[in-house]
């Protein structure tokens, strides 16, 4: 991923203009706000800059990006999967009641932007 592109999703992500969301790339709450997951972000961001026309990643509550996007973004696939991860939490199981019990709670836009900013995704 360009060094540009990176550091201008890491600012987004601590920038509170996004509310963080999970399961889907960008979602429109009942209340009329929009949420966004970590890759969701992402995908602003890169269409913000021009690296994406707008065109490559149509269609409402897709949970990933697409292997054209990824490409242009320079997003590998398995970074694509840490983040998800990162993001909606590493569930374990649902319980008999429908709580979720995670193996790894979801995490934060400023926790997955330190990770980000360690190298865990290039």
């Amino acid at each position: 991923m360009r060094d540009d592109l990176k550091k201008a999703w890491v600012k987004a992500l601590r920038s509170r203009k996004y509310k963080q969301g999970r399961r889907f790339l960008k979602q429109e709450e009942p209340a009329g706000s929009v949420s966004y997951c970590c890759l969701g972000v992402l995908l602003e961001v890169a269409l913000e800059q021009g690296v994406l026309t707008g065109t490559e990643q149509s269609g409402a509550l897709k949970s990933t990006l697409t292997t054209e996007v990824r490409e242009s973004i320079g997003l590998s696939t398995d970074d694509q999967e840490h983040l998800i991860c990162l993001n909606d939490g590493d569930i374990e199981h649902y319980r008999k009641d429908g709580q979720v019990v995670f193996r790894r709670p979801p995490a934060t836009f400023n926790e997955i932007a330190d990770r980000i900013e360690r190298g865990e995704v290039r």
